[in-house]
C-alpha cells in the first residue's frame, strides 16, 4: 500500500497523486479521500476518473485527516496492491428502486469469494435511503467481511454530487470496493445517557414526530432545558442539539447514536440516519474525556486483534459533528489514535462499520479506527 498527500486539494495535486501511483505496477486499485471544499468541477474531474486503468472509488468529505491533523482542503490518495471488485448504486434516495436488485447486478461480475476481504463504502450522506442500503449489503455479504467507511458530503448538509466511482463524480449514489486484505477494526462512541428511556411512537424514515405519544420537540426541549439549554428554535437547534443526541438502545450493551440536525416545518426532528417507529432512545451527552476515552479504546481494540502494528498505518473514520463538540480537542483525539503511527482518513457525515462479527450498522457522532494488514510502502 501507498499513499500520497497533498493539502492544497487542487485538481493539478489530485492528477500529480494519480500519475505517480496509478503508473506503477504495485498498485492495483486507487481510493481517494478528497475535501467538500476543493475546487474540483465536475466536468474537469469526471475524465481524470474515467482514464484511469485501476478500479477507484473514494468521496469528498467536509475534512480529511492525516498525521493527527485535520484538513478542510487536501486529497489523500491511497494505491492498494491487488485489484478490488466495485460496485455503484446510483438513485440512492428513490423508493422505487429495488436495492437487492441493484447491488446483485454489480456484485453478479465479481470473482469468486476471496480468503479474506473487506469492504470500503461510502455513500453520499444526504442520501434518503441508507440505512435499507447498508442492511442489503450486510444480508449480500454478511460476516464473510470486515466494514468501514461512512457518508461523504457536506457539513451545511446540502445535496451535492460527492462520491468518486470510475463513472465521475455522482451524488445519490454508493460506491462499494471489495479489497481482499484483512482489516482490524475498532468502533467506539464515548456518549451516555442523560435521559429515562423513551419509546418513538411517530417517525419517518429519519424524523421523529413523537416520543412517548408527545410531540418530539417538547419532549426534546425539556430534557435539554434540564441541562441549562434555552428553548430550541430553527435558528439554535443546530447549536444546541449537537451536545445531545440520541441513543437508539439495540442490545443491553449496545447503542446507536443519532444525530439531531435540524427541525422540519412541523417540529419534527431530522436526525443523521433513521429512528425507526418503535424504538427505544434516550438522550445522551458527552465530554472531552468520554469521547476521547472513546478513541483511546476504538486503537486499543484494533491492536489486541491485530498484532506487530507499529511502523504501519491506520484509517480513520470520524464523525465531523464530534469536531462540534470537541472543538480544539479534536487534535488530541487524533493524537490519541495516531499514538505516532500514520494516521489518514476522513470526517464523515455517519459511519459505517462492523468488525466482521457483528450486524452492519451506519453510526453518527462514532469513531472508526480500522488497521489493513497491507503494510505501507515507503
Amino acid at each position: 500500500m501507498k499513499l500520497i498527500f497533498d493539502e492544497r486539494g487542487s485538481l493539478e495535486a489530485l492528477e500529480n497523486a494519480l500519475a505517480s501511483l496509478a503508473h506503477t505496477p504495485e498498485t492495483g486499485t486507487l481510493m481517494i479521500l478528497g475535501c467538500i471544499g476543493n475546487d474540483w468541477p465536475k466536468a474537469r474531474l469526471d475524465p481524470i476518473l474515467q482514464s484511469l486503468d485501476q478500479p477507484v472509488f473514494g468521496g469528498l468529505f467536509p475534512n480529511i485527516v492525516f498525521r493527527s491533523c485535520s484538513y478542510q482542503t487536501g486529497v489523500l490518495v491511497v494505491g492498494f496492491r491487488d485489484p478490488a471488485d466495485l460496485a455503484v448504486v446510483t438513485g440512492l434516495s428513490d423508493p422505487n428502486i429495488d436495492l437487492s436488485e441493484a447491488l446483485e447486478r454489480q456484485t453478479q461480475r465479481w470473482a469468486g469469494v476471496p480468503e479474506t476481504s473487506t469492504m470500503a463504502v461510502f455513500v453520499d450522506g444526504m442520501a434518503q435511503r441508507i440505512e435499507p442500503f447498508v442492511q442489503e449489503l450486510f444480508f449480500s455479504f454478511g460476516l464473510d467481511n470486515s466494514f468501514i467507511g461512512g457518508g461523504a458530503g457536506s457539513l451545511d448538509f446540502d445535496s451535492a454530487a460527492c462520491i468518486l466511482c470510475p463513472d465521475g463524480l455522482l451524488a445519490d449514489a454508493a460506491v462499494c470496493a471489495r479489497l481482499p486484505i484483512t482489516t482490524s477494526i475498532g468502533v467506539r462512541h464515548g456518549w451516555e445517557p442523560v435521559s429515562e428511556p423513551m419509546l418513538v411512537t411517530e417517525s419517518r424514515r429519519n424524523v421523529i414526530h413523537a416520543l412517548d405519544h408527545e410531540a418530539a420537540l417538547p419532549a426534546y426541549q425539556r430534557i435539554l432545558a434540564q441541562q441549562g439549554c434555552p428553548d430550541l428554535t430553527a435558528a439554535n437547534f443546530f447549536e444546541q442539539a449537537r451536545c445531545f443526541p440520541f441513543g437508539i438502545q439495540k442490545t443491553a450493551a449496545d447503542t446507536i447514536i443519532r444525530d439531531p440536525v435540524q427541525l422540519d416545518e412541523n417540529g419534527g426532528l431530522i436526525c443523521v440516519g433513521a429512528v425507526p417507529r418503535g424504538s427505544t432512545v434516550r438522550v445522551m451527552t458527552g465530554s472531552r474525556a468520554s469521547l476521547i476515552s472513546a478513541a483511546r479504546e476504538a486503537r486499543a481494540n484494533v491492536d489486541e486483534y491485530m498484532l506487530n502494528t507499529r511502523g504501519s498505518c491506520y484509517l480513520v473514520i470520524d464523525c465531523i459533528s464530534r469536531t462540534l463538540v470537541l472543538g480544539d480537542g479534536m487534535q488530541e483525539e487524533l493524537a490519541t489514535v495516531s499514538q505516532e503511527d500514520l494516521t489518514f482518513g476522513a470526517f464523515t457525515l455517519g459511519e459505517i462499520a462492523n468488525t466482521g462479527q457483528e450486524f452492519l450498522e451506519f453510526y453518527n457522532k462514532t469513531i472508526v479506527v480500522a488497521r489493513f494488514d497491507e503494510m505501507l510502502e515507503p
